[in-house]
């Protein structure tokens, strides 16, 4: 009998060797797919932004930590895709969220993120 491979099984068994990751200042709203980096370090560019992820139905065993690296007091909302909340980011914080059993969950948050970059 063969196992269902699912993509964040793929990236665990090594098609995507390595942690990918981005830095991205926002100008609107931002959907993520499979190929989508797993690490995103993004800013939310003066408006309260949303972050949507994949379909939880074919995504199961991948994961996202999406940090919010917002000069600003402006925080980045995760929904799933049917647009209910998964969870928040405030300015300078992280949020680990994961496809459980095909459900997205938040796992954990960061209260301070540190630039390591300056």
């Amino acid at each position: 009998m063969a196992l269902p491979i699912q993509p964040g099984m793929m990236r665990f068994l090594g098609v995507n060797i390595g942690l990918p990751a981005a830095t991205d200042t926002l100008a609107a709203d931002l959907t993520l797919t499979v190929a989508s980096p797993q690490i995103l370090r993004l800013d939310a560019n003066g408006a309260a932004r949303v972050v949507t992820l994949p379909d939880a139905a074919t995504t199961h065993g991948l994961w996202f930590e999406i940090i919010n690296a917002a000069s600003g007091a402006y925080a980045i909302t995760v929904k799933n895709a049917a647009a209910t909340t998964v969870a928040k980011a405030s300015q300078n914080q992280a949020v680990l969220v994961c496809n459980i059993a095909g459900t997205w969950t938040g796992i954990d948050r960061r209260a301070t993120v540190v630039d390591l970059t300056t």
